[in-house]
């Protein structure tokens, strides 16, 4: 059997491990990972003994565990054999075809190697890159805790089909991913790419650093596939350009992305335009489109401060989108920006199980032109919405969660949205301009300064309010709902509010419960006889939650600094813990606003 290694270190290292497992009452494992990066202590995990560790050849590939065996997510995997993400702990795992090659490149290699062996490393991506444009096949690892100054350039890199795609990730002991002071990109066309486990960044950012590392993909693109990467200073860019180009089957999973941000342009830590079929998934994304606060509200980017033209994420003109479990954190304006300049341009998007903190917009779906009906069919559903505003990166005084205009076939459901006290210009949900075939249900909105809900349209059609509560957290003159013109095509059922103090205004103070009426003369000559009196304040469990308490319970310090850089260093294949997820921080949440119990 021949054991694939990238250096007589690791193959004493691989020796001792088998000495190791043939004592019988040796349990797990300790490995002792040497960080690649100066400066670094070593890491140690403790896993239990599996194929993905033990220094064998398990599944007769040639490869051996972790290192070096892209059927292993990591050395806690069970099986060198490829499986579904079910049983691979949410990732994506790969056996190699056997007439697929593999091409290996380090600092420590030369293009003059053969580059197919860890012993015989090609230096440079280009080398790999020509023998890709020739066979339509193969793999490209890069080695872990290696630092690369390339531009590793997709242009025109075609994988053989979605089924057998071309791979570009990692292979060796270390779990710090191979770092690039460049860019990967791809111009004009490319598709049937995976890319797993890289990481870009600038070396030394610094507010005088206009040059940026990132990906990039513009053109046409077919089936790309980012997972488990790490962005640090740039963007990641999906842009469909050309006549007869295709923007399609774009997956961006279990990322970090942080700190975009531009001396002299706009800056999004996620933009894509023109795409069909697009997976956001189990990402983080953190202050991206900022260094800075902004001193001019927003509108200046000098310096790299905050505008209100930069967001985590800004997606135009694009259709079948899943935004799904996300944390979605500190952005320069707004968490997600959905654009769309033509009617029914977009369509079909689900916004659903995301984390939004701070920033000062969670969700905007429309703006920048006034067409009817530009988005079909949006969901916004079972999302959490923390705190928004309070870092106030643009330095505007606003905490707006959701706000949507121009859509037919809305759902809003099954949100909370919390801790917004500190705003005079906030809201919960604003829904302006063309908007029919709406239901907003189940919603729960919890310390809001200064509105729930804001209508304001004059020909509303198919509205639904219903079983939504606004709760407000203290003694303020918060209103539960502002309407302005025609009341006709609005329902209200079975929604509650309480409010310290009950505006003299009651039209704008009052959520309503009852059924559709036509003028205000209506609602007063009803207020009376349907009982439209606010509740008491009601018994949430917990409903001060938020993300500091979350974070307290695992770590001494609840810094925002501390909490991010605590969220990295648990999510890649190699350390991914599920208490720094979204499903795991909205269960707590969520939990903190069950009736009827104590904490």
């Amino acid at each position: 059997m021949t054991i694939k290694i990238d250096n007589l270190q690791g193959f004493k290292s691989m020796l001792f491990i088998r000495v190791l497992f043939q004592l019988p009452s040796l349990l797990v494992l300790l490995l002792i990972v040497t960080i690649a990066q100066a400066g670094e202590s070593s890491k140690k995990i403790i896993v239990d003994k599996t194929e993905c560790n033990d220094g064998l050849d398990n599944d007769g590939d040639g490869y051996i565990d972790y290192a070096f065996d892209l059927g292993c997510y990591g050395p806690s995997d069970i099986s060198e054999h490829s499986s579904d993400r079910s049983t691979e702990n949410g990732w994506t795992t790969f056996d190699k075809p056997p007439s697929t090659l593999i091409y290996y490149i380090s600092t420590d290699g030369n293009d003059e190697n053969t580059g197919l062996s860890p012993l015989d490393p090609f230096a440079t991506f280009e080398q790999a890159r020509k023998l890709l444009l020739r066979k339509k096949r193969g793999w490209v690892l890069f080695k872990r805790g290696d630092i690369f100054d390339f531009l590793v350039d997709l242009t025109n890199i075609h994988g053989e089909s979605k089924a057998n795609p071309i791979l570009i990730s990692s292979y060796g002991h270390s779990l710090e991913r191979p770092i690039f002071n460049n860019k990967i990109s791809a111009i004009k066309s490319s598709s049937n790419i995976y890319i797993i486990g890289l990481h870009t960044k600038v070396t030394k950012p610094s507010a005088s650093n206009s040059h940026f590392s990132g990906v990039r993909f513009v053109g046409s693109h077919m089936n790309i596939s980012l997972e488990d990467n790490r962005v640090d200073y740039g963007q990641v860019i999906f842009q469909r350009y050309g006549d007869d180009a295709v923007l399609k089957n774009i997956s961006i999973r279990r990322n970090i992305i942080s700190r975009a941000y531009s001396m002299d342009s706009h800056a999004q830590g996620l933009f894509v335009s023109g795409a069909d079929n697009l997976l956001i998934n189990q990402n983080f994304f953190d202050h991206n489109g900022w260094l800075v606060q902004s001193s001019s509200h927003g509108r200046e980017h000098d310096r790299a401060q905050a505008t209100i033209f930069n967001h985590n994420m800004y997606i135009n003109g694009s259709s079948n989108i899943a935004i799904h479990d996300n944390l979605i954190f500190r952005a320069s304006s707004m968490g997600i920006k959905m654009r769309s300049d033509k009617q029914g341009l977009s369509q079909n998007i689900s916004i659903k199980r995301n984390i939004f903190y701070e920033g000062e917009i969670g969700v905007g779906i429309g703006g920048n032109t006034s067409e009817k009906f530009r988005f079909v069919n949006a969901a916004v559903e079972g999302n959490v919405f923390l705190s928004l505003g309070s870092g106030k990166p643009t330095n505007r005084n606003i905490s707006w969660p959701i706000a949507a205009k121009d859509i037919r076939g809305l759902k809003v459901s099954n949100n909370i949205i919390a801790h917004q006290e500190q705003h005079k210009g906030s809201y919960a949900l604003k829904m302006t301009k063309s908007i029919e075939d709406a239901v907003i249900k189940n919603n729960i909105v919890y310390g809001v300064d200064e509105v729930g809900f804001i209508l304001n349209n004059d020909n509303w059609r198919n509205i639904s309010f219903e079983d939504n509560i606004i709760h407000d957290s203290k003694h303020s003159q918060s209103k539960a709902i502002i309407t302005s013109g025609s009341l006709e095509g609005l329902e209200f059922i079975n929604n509650k509010t309480f409010l310290w103090r009950k505006n003299d205004n009651w039209l704008e103070s009052l959520f309503l419960s009852i059924k559709r009426l036509t003028t205000h003369r209506d609602y007063f000559s009803e207020y009376t006889d349907q009982g439209l009196e606010f509740v008491e304040a009601m018994g949430f469990r917990a409903p001060n939650r938020d993300l500091q308490s979350y974070f307290e319970q695992f770590n001494n310090s609840i810094e925002d600094k501390d909490i991010m850089d605590s969220i990295i260093k648990n999510r890649s294949r190699f350390l991914w813990n599920e208490k720094y997820t979204a499903e795991s921080i909205s269960k707590y949440i969520s939990d903190g606003f069950e009736l009827n119990s104590q904490e």
